[in-house]
């Protein structure tokens, strides 16, 4: 077993093995946030692994493993969302799924939920979003990357990103509150 320093001169373990006990958690909820698909997550995370044991010896240690790692793994979620995105069929939406329940849209009809109901709900939410707009949102709003690193990584303008976000912070909205959280 091998360690490595980070800059801050601590010794770091890096086989996969400790990697994975260390990290394995964090990582996959990290994915699954973002996936909203257990076993994609899991598999992703695999992958996170595998490059990382591989180009271990491109660690430089300027950042803890972890952040090392959930680098990684970010870029395969880019990934995944491009594979989505050139994999993606025009389907129709059926008019059962645009049909909104008059109990669920009436706002005295609300029931109060958790935060756990919420987040179920969200995830079903942001699963329905175009590969494209879900990417976008990901990057920007939940992973907080600043908008040139978004164009840059999705290798878009600075304006088709706006109309992305916007479109998706519509479908969400929407979602939402067909869902029975009105805000």
């Amino acid at each position: 077993m091998d360690t490595i320093e980070n800059s801050a001169g601590e010794s770091i373990v890096d086989d996969g093995v400790h990697w994975l006990d260390e990290h394995g958690d964090y990582l996959f909820s990290y994915a699954l946030a973002r996936i909203g698909d257990s076993h994609q997550a899991e598999d992703l995370v695999q992958e996170s692994f595998l490059a990382a044991v591989r180009g271990k010896s491109g660690f430089r240690g300027e950042s803890t493993v972890r952040t090392w790692l959930t680098s990684i793994l970010r870029r395969k979620v880019i990934d995944y969302f491009r594979g989505q995105r050139r994999a993606e069929k025009k389907i129709k939406l059926s008019a059962c799924d645009l049909a909104v329940d008059t109990a669920e849209a009436r706002s005295d009809d609300r029931i109060p939920v958790d935060g756990l109901q919420f987040s179920n709900v969200f995830d079903q939410c942001l699963k329905k979003l175009s590969p494209a707009a879900a990417e976008a949102f990901v990057l920007r709003i939940m992973d907080g990357l600043g908008t040139n690193e978004v164009c840059r990584t999705l290798g878009i303008s600075a304006r088709n990103l706006s109309v992305r976000l916007h479109r998706a912070r519509f479908a969400l909205k929407e979602c939402l509150e067909k869902n029975g959280f009105h805000g």
